[in-house]
């Protein structure tokens, strides 16, 4: 009978052991799904933070604005579907006789999205797409909003050799301090 109690002890201290390692278990599971919850708070919080700084339906408003004060023969056509139309802005920029740069802007998400920009093939190469991509980037800067574009090569008729692919022109606008999110291609100043 002695040996029955002090098993039955025995058997009621690892019980005991059992409840008290699930127990410190379950308390290390809720601390860390807290702090999980804590994080992800404090990341949400930090992209809100950055949303606001970058993203202003005035200030994109007012860089456009400003853009169209500064290049050629800017127009607005209207785009989008009948309950979401918005207005694209197209624009030149004339650096020398024959050549020209067409640019097509607009604000999305409270930033500026950049769509196009086409340089006439008699100015290929040299460097007035840069100069105007230099001058948006300073417009969006001053006005304080974030740039997005997709970096996707168009009108490629001409042979491979002449034209970027959209790879290559990918890496050309992170040469200009343009980043990849993911998604697309943002200049923040």
């Amino acid at each position: 009978m002695g040996s029955l109690c002090i098993r039955s002890k025995k058997f009621n201290g690892e019980t005991q052991m059992k409840k008290l390692r699930e127990t410190i278990s379950h308390i290390i599971l809720e601390m860390d799904y807290f702090e999980k919850k804590e994080k992800e708070k404090r990341e949400r919080e930090e992209r809100e933070r950055e949303w606001i700084k970058y993203h202003d339906r005035d200030r994109a408003e007012a860089a456009i604005q400003e853009m169209r004060n500064t290049f050629e023969d800017p127009y607005t056509f209207q785009a989008g579907s009948w309950s979401n139309q918005f207005n694209v802005h197209e624009m030149f920029y004339r650096p020398e006789p024959d050549c020209e740069v067409r640019i097509r802007v607009y604000r999305m998400w409270d930033a500026i999205l950049f769509d196009e920009i086409e340089t006439s093939p008699s100015c290929e190469g040299k460097g007035y797409a840069r100069e105007v991509i230099q001058i948006i980037k300073d417009i969006a800067k001053k006005n304080r909003v974030l740039i997005r574009l997709e970096a996707r090569a168009f009108n490629q008729g001409k042979s491979p050799n002449d034209r970027m692919s959209s790879g290559k022109l990918k890496a050309w606008y992170e040469r200009q301090g343009f980043k990849y999110d993911g998604s697309w291609m943002v200049y923040k100043w």
